[in-house]
């Protein structure tokens, strides 16, 4: 480990090596972990470490998990164990992971185990963090990335991406933006609609950042992402059938648009304290369709179709003092307030009719507060704990069977944390850390009577961590097998 790597995700400016936890960064400076160019994307980062996987379903279609505490693999109104953040803000509260392109991104950290007390709810298994490279307004700076791929068998690929860089006033304001194409040929054939390479998928996307230093200390970030995703069907192959192929009746198109806002002021005074303050919006809808044909009527197709519409503002204030040996403190105030729509068609193509899907929306205040104190040189203590008050309201879209279900549910908990690093030599440290972490259900008439999940973690810097837990599906639909 180097002690030099500062840890922002610990939202304290931790040195890596301080850090009483268990974490992996990538940077594509490095040129070992992931890329930089437009090709690169979460897919390349979960096969940079084994401790981050996703369950291949499809960009925009994807569940995280972090060290296996894991639900399932279908997606729906439920939050995933594992939450992403772009910069400050999350990119969602509900769903999947949105499958953001990583060209120009600074680094990604992923801090391993349950992260309650800094993040909330949603962040059982652990964080993933996307640091962008900042607005630089020291000087013009612009670069191209362009690429083409071939797959065996398969359709060619290709991707352009560029960023440019330029200060409107030397040191005190600057644009940056950023495009992007990339175009991931097919290689999977459909022998009974006599199809080849199905599985094309194309994103199309960028970033546009303002930063502005009115004086001194003082930094305002505002920017947008914006990124849309489509692929004409879906990325899995049948047994049986030869290789990298399948017999379906229906296409399983997906598509994907979606947007993220987010305004971050920053204070930073002589004496070390440092205020932060970030607003995020974003707006998703995506639309899939899946293959539900039934085995004992397989020449009858069925489709079964997802429409989903996810808004989320987020805020979040917090003042915080940081030393290098990982003492200081922290306190913070949180906002979510969340409206996930899914809503869901089955039956025969030409005459789909509405089954239940649900509307839930849900309002998120926290307070927390964390402190390292340092016991000596070596031996630092770190304890803290966030205070949430929950409440999650659903509404079914279509009608009910019955109407035996509990519209709303309020929680209050309280998360707490607790670690121990000791610095063993300038190069090694050992650590402790207990955290538990909490995550909404779904429906709320279907989890009103199951107790949320709490998992904890007791870690060494030896490079992997023993975790405990528990997590379960409270998506509370009947899911269907329709990735054979």
């Amino acid at each position: 480990m180097s002690p030099e790597i500062t840890v922002t995700a610990t939202k304290r400016a931790t040195s890596r090596l301080r850090f009483p936890g268990a974490l992996t960064i990538l940077r594509p400076a490095s040129g070992v972990n992931i890329r930089n160019d437009a090709a690169n994307g979460m897919d390349e980062a979960i096969a940079a470490t084994p401790i981050l996987q996703s369950t291949a379903l499809g960009a925009g279609r994807n569940k995280l998990f972090i060290r296996g505490v894991a639900d399932s693999s279908f997606t729906g109104p439920t939050q995933s164990t594992a939450n992403v953040y772009f910069g400050e803000v999350p990119v969602a509260y509900n769903g999947p992971e949105p499958g953001l392109n990583l060209y120009d991104v600074d680094q990604v950290e992923v801090l391993e185990g349950p992260q309650g007390t800094l993040y909330g709810a949603g962040a059982i298994g652990g964080i993933v963090r996307l640091v962008p490279h900042a607005v630089d307004l020291s000087g013009v700076s612009a670069n191209v990335s362009g690429g083409v791929s071939a797959t065996k068998s398969g359709d060619p690929g290709g991707d352009i991406a560029g960023m440019v860089n330029i200060p409107i006033e030397t040191g005190v304001a600057g644009v940056r933006a950023v495009g992007y194409r990339v175009v991931e040929g097919g290689y999977i054939d459909d022998i009974r609609r006599n199809l080849r390479n199905v599985n094309r998928v194309a994103t199309t996307g960028g970033r546009l950042d303002v930063r502005v230093v009115p004086a001194s200390g003082w930094t305002i970030d505002a920017g947008v992402v914006i990124q849309n995703l489509t692929a004409p069907d879906l990325q899995y192959a049948e047994r049986g059938m030869g290789s990298l192929s399948r017999a379906s009746l229906l296409a399983q198109p997906f598509s994907q648009q979606y947007f993220l806002g987010r305004v971050v002021v920053d204070r930073r005074w002589e004496d070390g304290l440092h205020l932060v303050s970030a607003t995020g919006f974003v707006h998703r809808d995506a639309e899939s369709r899946f293959d539900a044909t039934r085995p004992i009527r397989p020449n009858a197709p069925i489709a079964y179709d997802t429409d989903e519409r996810s808004r989320l503002f987020s805020h979040e204030t917090r003042l915080s003092r940081a030393k290098p040996n990982g003492a200081g403190w922290l306190v913070g105030v949180a906002l979510i307030h969340a409206r996930d729509a899914y809503a869901r068609k089955y039956g025969a193509p030409d005459n789909l009719r509405d089954i239940v899907g649900v509307t839930n929306r849900t309002l998120d205040a926290a307070v927390f507060g964390e402190a390292g104190i340092a016991i000596s040189p070596a031996l630092t203590i770190t304890a803290g704990a966030r205070l949430t008050h929950q409440r999650t309201d659903g509404d079914p879209i279509a009608k009910l069977k019955t109407t035996t279900y509990i519209r709303g549910l309020s929680s209050t908990r309280l998360d707490p944390t607790l670690g121990v690093s000791w610095l063993l030599t300038p190069t090694l440290a050992a650590y402790a850390r207990y955290q538990s972490g909490f995550r909404t259900g779904g429906s709320p008439w279907r989890r009103a009577s199951a107790a949320l999940p709490i998992s904890f973690a007791i870690q060494s810097t030896s490079g992997r961590s023993a975790c405990a837990g528990s997590a379960m599906d409270r998506s509370g639909f009947p899911h269907r097998s329709v990735h054979r």
